[in-house]
């Protein structure tokens, strides 16, 4: 296995993807400085690498770094050592090159929560109706990427758990591709 990373075609991703109109005092890098980045790298063919220690998320910016990776002449590796929780997961898990994750990383991808603060019921209706899309779209991006059935997936990342998916729990369920252990360099 090759963790060697290519610095000057690497992205780092940290904090929060996107940020919610609430919480805009957390660090987080946007989608759209993401999608900037990896533009500036269009004109090589070399793969970049996006380091990913990230602590969530927002639906939207992620789905639009992953459809924007779709896009470019390259492919688009993630390497994780940390934390991947929320949204930010599924980056790591539908990435379109290798995805490799140390040891060392706790992942976590819970259900896509909005806050809805006071209101209606028929506006709660529409917020669960589009919650529940978001997690058939993902379900079904994460399972032509791994190969993994939609009924596995569901029951294992996305069931509302806050249990954290090992690194060996992913490479089975075929969401990584290599776990890098640091300890042992191999």
């Amino acid at each position: 296995m090759n963790t060697t990373i290519d610095w000057k075609r690497a992205i780092f991703m940290y904090g929060r993807v996107g940020v919610d109109e609430d919480d805009s005092t957390t660090p987080h890098v946007s989608a759209k400085e993401v999608t900037e980045q990896m533009a500036g790298f269009a004109s090589g063919s070399e793969d970049i690498t996006l380091i990913l220690h990230s602590l969530g998320g927002t639906y939207d910016d992620v789905m639009e770094i992953l459809s924007f990776e779709h896009l470019v002449p390259f492919r688009t590796n993630i390497f994780s050592f940390g934390c991947c929780l929320g949204e930010a997961a599924i980056l790591l898990f539908a990435s379109t090159g290798c995805r490799i994750v140390s040891s060392g990383t706790r992942i976590t991808a819970t259900d896509v929560f909005e806050d809805v603060g006071f209101v209606n019921a028929s506006k709660i209706q529409g917020y669960a109706r589009m919650l529940e899309q978001r997690r058939e779209s993902l379900l079904h991006f994460l399972e032509r990427r791994s190969d993994t059935p939609q009924e596995v997936l569901r029951e294992k990342i996305l069931n509302g758990g806050s249990r954290p998916i090992l690194p060996s729990e992913a490479l089975k369920l075929n969401l990584v591709d290599e776990v890098f252990d640091v300890l042992q360099h191999n």
